[in-house]
C-alpha cells in the first residue's frame, strides 16, 4: 500500500483535533447539553446571536468517545484513501460538504433536537465520494488499496448506522451528496482533459 500523501495531515490534524477537543472539554465542563453548548455545539439562538463560529465547532463536539473516535478514524481514513483515489481537492471538498448536510437537516426541523454536534456528516460525504469514484472504474481494474478503500467505507457506513451518531436521513443525504459531488468533480476533470485534447 503506497505511503499517505502528504495533503492527508490535514485529515489526521482534524481528526486529533476532535479526540483533543472532547477530551479536554469532558475535562473541563463535563458531559452534558451545556457544556457541549459552551465548546461550540450548534444551536440556532447561539446562532442568531452572531456567534456563527457554530457553523463550524459544531463538528468537534461529540456525545461519547465512541462517537469521537469512530467519526476521527473514518475522517482520518477515509480522507486520505479518497485523497489517493480522487486527489486532494475533491476529497476536501467531499469532507466540507459533509459539514454543510447536518446543518441544513438541522435548520429545516430543529424543533426535534435542541443542540447539533459531530461531524457525522463529513465521513459519510467522503464515502459516497469514494464510492461514486470507485463505480466510475473500470470493472475487474479495482487494486488492492482501491478495494481497501471499498471495505473501509462499508466497515464505517455499517458503524455509523449501528451507533446512529446523527439521524439516518441526514446520514444518508450526506452519502449521496458526496456520491453527488465526486461524480460531478470526475465530470469535470474529463471535460478539461477533453478540451485540453481538442486544442
Amino acid at each position: 500500500m503506497p505511503a499517505p500523501p502528504v495533503q492527508a495531515i490535514l485529515f489526521y490534524a482534524i481528526a486529533a483535533l476532535m479526540v483533543g477537543l472532547h477530551a479536554y472539554r469532558l475535562r473541563a465542563a463535563g458531559d452534558d447539553d451545556a457544556a457541549r453548548l459552551r465548546f461550540g455545539a450548534f444551536a440556532l439562538a447561539q446562532v442568531r446571536r452572531w456567534q456563527v463560529w457554530r457553523i463550524i465547532t459544531y463538528a468537534f463536539v461529540h456525545r461519547s468517545w465512541a462517537h469521537v473516535l469512530l467519526d476521527a478514524a473514518a475522517v482520518a481514513a477515509l480522507g486520505t484513501a479518497s485523497i489517493w483515489i480522487s486527489g486532494f481537492a475533491v476529497a476536501f471538498s467531499d469532507y466540507r460538504l459533509g459539514l454543510w448536510i447536518p446543518l441544513l437537516g438541522f435548520v429545516i426541523s430543529p424543533a426535534r433536537r435542541s443542540i447539533l454536534i459531530s461531524a457525522s456528516g463529513s465521513p459519510m460525504a467522503l464515502a459516497g465520494g469514494l464510492v461514486m469514484q470507485l463505480l466510475l472504474r473500470a470493472p475487474g481494474s479495482l487494486t488492492a488499496p482501491e478495494a481497501g478503500a471499498a471495505a473501509l467505507v462499508l466497515v464505517y457506513t455499517a458503524a455509523a448506522f449501528a451507533l446512529r451518531g446523527a439521524p439516518v436521513r441526514l446520514m444518508l443525504l450526506a452519502l449521496i451528496a458526496g456520491a453527488l459531488s465526486s461524480l460531478m468533480a470526475q465530470l469535470i476533470v474529463e471535460l478539461e482533459r477533453a478540451t485540453i485534447a481538442a486544442m
